[in-house]
């Protein structure tokens, strides 16, 4: 369904204010690869930051986002758990890939897609416009920077479950 697949997980953020914290994730867009998120089970109280934007996945659709740029979670549900299932997928090249899920987009989505994942041997100076360049590279250099500063890449950061707490607090059950 998916073609050439590469890891494929369930990702699970607990109920009551469990997070995924802050991160990005490399060598993803460089070897021609998106991260799929098909959320089996979510909640209206759960958080995605990318960047500087929030936004939710609901359930029922396939989801995309430049996961290379910093991202964290935040599960502000009581009760509920956030469960993705996390494909990658390699999206140049693919020919089950187009036929079942690039072929149905809008023709401007579609290339947008293709031009975000760049082929595995690409060079820096082709992966996409100069902002979006720059912004990859200084989101990796500060993921680095913070992982030194705190033990390792993907772990909470001092306060970073305060921040989102003080901003969505977890809702009474």
């Amino acid at each position: 369904l998916f073609g050439a697949t590469f890891r494929v997980r369930l990702s699970v953020v607990a109920a009551g204010g469990g997070m995924i914290g802050w991160h990005s994730d490399a060598n993803v867009l460089e070897s021609g690869r998106l991260i799929l998120h098909i959320p089996v089970q979510t909640s209206p109280w759960v958080f995605n930051r990318l960047g500087n934007v929030l936004f939710q996945m609901p359930e029922g659709r396939i989801h995309w986002a430049d996961y290379s740029l910093p991202h964290s979670v935040y599960n502000a549900d009581p009760s509920v758990d956030r469960v993705h299932l996390l494909l990658e997928v390699l999206a140049v090249g693919n020919e089950m890939f187009e036929r079942h899920f690039l072929s149905e987009l809008e023709p401007e989505v579609r290339q947008m897609l293709s031009e975000a994942a760049i082929p595995e041997g690409g060079r820096p100076e082709d992966w996409g416009p100069l902002g979006l360049r720059f912004a990859r590279s200084v989101g990796r250099v500060m993921t680095q920077g913070f992982a030194a500063l705190y033990g390792g890449e993907g772990r909470t950061l001092e306060g970073e479950r305060e921040v989102w707490r003080g901003l969505f607090g977890v809702v009474a059950g």
